[in-house]
């Protein structure tokens, strides 16, 4: 490129100079010089606005190429030529985007309406949501701030050269960067993602100018010399290439009509002056490559014996269970079958009633133990009752403070008729507790016919699963709508704006719901009529600028007390008002508590079949969800494969089932229960007393862990009946915890990005103590450990990392940045305080991006509710100078995307 003639280095020829010379004589070396020249640009362009398909981008960059040996006679002024090839870049690649789209349209079309609503979408890192955006928006700055971010970032020009090719000052050349990115800066922000112009340049600067494929440049040369010359391009790059220059010449004749109708709007004497209105667009979804949810299996050695049922060797049946020889799961043994449900007589149990027992189970005290087996029913649905009572070393019943006896319970169903398929249920052993007596009988369903079998038992130690997680399906609602991962999504002034569910289990005898609004709370739970729905609305704060939204609860039209009737009724008029109203925009789920009828099922399909009817915007489609807070998880998958639900819940406590009220269980069986297909949104808190601030944040910190992506907290204890009901529990303004809630919510929408990730990863963590709560996260291919301590006293732990794409070299804590402990063969050790919590991010090893990768401004569109938010804008242009020149010697080489990339990001794909 620069030869040296004697120690003089020979001036090269510039791109006028080439095309002169092509132009005039042929020249093809002349022209190949340009072709080597402005390939990496061009390259980078393509694969950037094709999400980084290299093999379409190869083409692409042949067609511009092509266009350009087509159209070098029309260029004739200084700088046209890198304005064609941006234009001709953008008009291919849009054209390869609408044809993606068209093809896209026409195959969801072919697909059923069940796979339609699978559909979710997934935040990405913001480099992956603007590199479709960047080059549109930096073809639309000035020329001037363009010619100068192309010379500079896209070509990799230094900054001398650039003033030099612009005929301006180096001092007058920082000035038109900072413009031109700040301008980039804002635009970009108008997509949902906020980004610092200081981000935006590194990124640049760094990673646009990408080095294309050396193949690709001989390739390009020659179709474009060879379609100048009548020979054959490649079939993809020349239609292509056709198709842009087809689109370049409608562009003209749109801009020639533009302005005849100016002028003749300027001759008519318009009293409105014309005015440039940008399309408003919605970035189309983005879904990031995810590790498949792994499969949280059985560990524990099965403590059960005849689990595979030959005979009844081990089991104790009364009433009429009995030994079934004709029907088992598996060849070569049989099952128990079960029919009469469960009904009370005096002081036990009817003794017709359907019982199998498995008597003393020997357990560890203080362990955790799964109790599974596989169910079939004659019909759906038909509820089978899995109860584990507590023993003392003597065998005996114990019982809990308030005298009763002690036992752990489960009811179960099946999600499809006739067909085995696995329920399971969590034991705690107490510190007394040295044997489990198991339990199972059918309970009472509207339909109680037929049979229920059982078969394949199982009680081992630890949480695990025989089958894999069934994959969820997404609620796609017009309103609201969530993904796969249980990740809420509101739409606002005609934008998705993600959302993390916060609700309050609200009293009515409050007249003003600012009191929740105001602390942080953006959901009441409880909206039951207009009433309740225009102080959602009325409550507005720094929190929730628009007010709270409301869940029209729903339970009480299906509970028998009220009369079917009467209960339909009460709903069609109350779905009525709210939408004379106006207010069906104030409504996030229709909230359904516990799923709490079971005795009773045709009342659930008439109440869901008309909220679906009445649910419905003007083109038809459902506007928001139904969400049910399951009490007992393996009922879920009946309600979900009957399609009376779209997102479910569970109980989750830090502590121990019952003392903060809940259970550790709940999500987990939610998310990987055979046929349970609902994603898991939210946990609730089921508070009946004080509860600490540390003991409140360690609750919510453990069900972020396990994946919920909401939180709901029962209940406000302000009214005189909510005292009469529960007499310990205070207004939820008194709560001990209430003062320290406003710094947990902003903690949470700080954390966003990371929360709605998976909630596993490719790698693992483990820990020296099981004291302590923990789970890891990805994101932006950076690890995270979430930590939290469910105790009040000080633990020590230390922490192995195994299989993390990168090697780290210190744990930082996300949220202050502060240093919290080096990485040493992969391990780290930390002391956690009593109910402490932290986001431990894991620091790469070599030279530091921090401010580019970790700082929490580097967030997704999943948390910015404004399109601005607060990112750190870029350095004044004398700062913006000093920073570029830092980075020119690193442009002395071209940046390999391959390589370059991959080592910055340390990642497998090389993504950014």
């Amino acid at each position: 490129m620069r030869p040296m003639a004697g120690k003089e280095q020979m001036r090269e020829p510039d791109d006028e100079q080439l095309l002169a010379r092509y132009n005039a004589t042929g020249a093809q070396d002349a022209f190949r010089l340009l072709v080597e020249r402005h390939t990496a640009m061009v390259y980078g362009i393509c694969r950037r606005g094709l999400s980084g398909d290299a093999h379409l981008a190869n083409d692409a960059t042949q067609a511009v190429f092509i266009v350009l040996a087509r159209k070098a006679k029309g260029i004739r002024t200084r700088g046209m030529l890198i304005r064609l090839l941006l234009k001709t870049s953008r008009f291919v690649v849009s054209n390869i985007r609408r044809d993606r789209a068209r093809r896209k349209r026409r195959e969801e079309e072919a697909a059923v309406m069940a796979e339609q609503q699978r559909r979710s979408a997934e935040e990405v890192s913001w480099w992956t949501h603007i590199q479709e955006y960047l080059d549109e928006e930096i073809a639309r700055l000035p020329r001037v701030a363009r010619d100068a971010v192309v010379l500079h970032f896209l070509r990799g020009m230094p900054r001398r050269a650039v003033a030099a090719e612009l005929g301006c000052s180096a001092a007058a050349l920082d000035k038109r960067l900072y413009r031109a990115l700040e301008t980039l800066r804002i635009r970009l922000g108008r997509y949902g993602t906020a980004v610092s112009g200081g981000m935006l340049a590194a990124y640049l600067g760094e990673c646009a100018a990408e080095a294309a494929p050396a193949p690709l440049v001989a390739a390009a040369q020659a179709a474009a010399l060879g379609s100048a010359t009548g020979s054959a391009a490649t079939s993809v790059a020349a239609a292509l290439a056709r198709g842009a220059i087809r689109m370049m010449n409608l562009a003209r004749l749109k801009t020639a009509a533009a302005i005849v109708a100016g002028v003749a709007v300027a001759c008519a004497g318009g009293a409105g002056a014309l005015k440039y209105v940008a399309a408003t667009r919605e970035p189309a979804a983005a879904v990031i490559d995810r590790a498949p949810q792994p499969h949280l299996k059985r560990a524990g050695r099965n403590l059960i014996r005849n689990a595979a049922v030959i005979g009844t060797t081990g089991w104790t049946l009364t009433g009429d269970a009995v030994y079934d020889a004709g029907l088992s799961r598996a060849a070569g043994s049989g099952s128990l079958r079960l029919t009469s449900p469960y009904r009370w007589e005096g002081d036990g149990p009817d003794p017709d009633t359907s019982r199998a027992l498995a008597n003393w189970v020997p357990v560890t005290p203080g362990r955790v133990y799964t109790f599974s087996l596989y169910m079939r029913s004659t019909h759906v649905p038909r509820w089978l009752t899995l109860r584990i009572d507590h023993l003392d070393g003597d065998r005996k019943r114990l019982k809990t403070a308030e005298g009763h006896y002690r036992f752990e319970q489960q009811t179960c169903g099946n999600s499809v008729a006739q067909r085995w398929e696995e329920a399971a249920m969590e034991f705690r052993a107490s510190a007394r507790t040295h044997y489990a007596e198991i339990k199972l009988f059918p309970w009472v369903s509207e339909d109680n016919t037929g049979h229920v079998w059982a078969d394949d038992f199982y009680f081992g130690e630890g949480t695990g699963f025989e089958q894999p997680p069934s994959p969820k399906s997404a609620f796609a609602g017009s309103r609201v709508r969530v993904d796969a991962l249980g990740n809420y999504e509101v739409k606002r002034n005609g934008e998705w704006v993600p959302f993390f569910l916060w609700g309050v289990f609200n009293d009515h005898a409050r007249d003003d719901f600012s009191v929740y609004s105001a602390q942080g709370w953006n959901c009441v739970m409880r909206a039951q009529s207009v009433q309740h729905l225009k102080k959602c609305a009325a409550a507005k704060s720094a929190f929730n600028p628009d007010g709270m939204l409301g869940c029209v609860e729903i339970s009480g039209y299906v509970n028998p007390e009220h009369g079917v009737d009467r209960g339909l009724t009460q709903l069609d008029a109350g779905l009525r008002d709210i939408e004379t109203a106006g207010l069906t925009d104030r409504i996030f789920a229709y909230y359904w508590n516990n799923g709490n009828a079971c005795n009773v099922w045709q009342p659930n399909i008439e109440m869901v079949a008309a909220i679906r009817k009445a649910d419905r915007d003007k083109a038809g489609r459902p506007m928001h969800p139904i969400a049910i807070l399951h009490g007992a998880g393996n009922t879920a998958r009946v309600y979900a494969n009957a399609g009376l639900s779209d997102a479910v819940g569970a109980y989750v406590s830090a502590g121990r089932p019952g003392a903060d009220g809940g259970y550790d269980f709940g999500i987990a069986l939610l998310d990987n229960i055979e046929g349970q297909i609902n994603p898991v949104s939210f946990a609730t808190l089921n508070v009946t007393g004080p509860l600490s601030a540390g003991a409140f944040r360690a609750n919510v910190y453990n069900a972020i862990i396990a994946g919920a992506k909401g939180i709901t907290y029962w209940r406000d204890g302000y009214g005189e009946g909510s005292r009469k009901e529960f007499p310990e529990l205070p207004p939820i303004d008194e709560q001990p915890w209430w003062p320290e809630f406003p710094r947990i919510r902003r903690e949470v929408d700080r954390l966003l990005p990371i929360i709605r990730r998976p909630h596993w990863t490719s790698w693992r963590v483990t820990a020296s103590t099981d004291a302590l709560r923990f789970g890891a996260r990805d994101d932006q291919h950076t690890g995270y450990i979430i930590i939290q301590n469910p105790g009040g006293g000080s633990v020590a732990a230390e922490f192995r990392i195994d299989g993390l794409p990168y090697q780290p070299s210190v744990v930082k804590d996300f949220l202050t940045g502060a240093t919290l402990a080096p990485v040493t063969a992969n391990t780290f050790r930390l002391r956690m305080e009593g109910y402490q919590t932290r986001v431990c991010l894991l620091e790469r090893s070599g030279p530091s991006h921090a401010a580019v990768l970790h700082r929490p401004a580097c967030l997704t569109s999943a948390t910015r509710t404004q399109p601005f938010g607060p990112a750190r804008t870029l350095p004044r242009p004398k700062r913006l100078a000093a920073t570029l020149r830092k980075q020119e010697p690193a442009r002395r080489e071209p940046l390999r995307p391959e390589s370059a990339v991959r080592a910055r990001c340390a990642c497998p794909n090389g993504a950014l």
